[in-house]
């Protein structure tokens, strides 16, 4: 699929959205824009790092 025919797929995706869900998909447009992959993998160790103890009782 080209960008076009995606950016056309999302235009229609948005346009069927109900009003009350147009703000918080703009806001996780915005938040991915600065999110990369390793700012994500980053964060997702971080989380692990800080609750392995939790975890792992989770994991039990």
């Amino acid at each position: 699929m080209s960008i076009a025919e995606l950016k056309e797929e999302i235009h229609k995706a948005v346009e069927k959205l109900p009003e009350r869900d147009l703000k918080e998909l703009l806001d996780l447009i915005n938040k991915k824009q600065y999110w990369d992959d390793d700012a994500l993998d980053a964060h997702v160790d971080a989380i692990i790092s800080e609750n392995k103890e939790l975890l792992r009782k989770l994991a039990q």
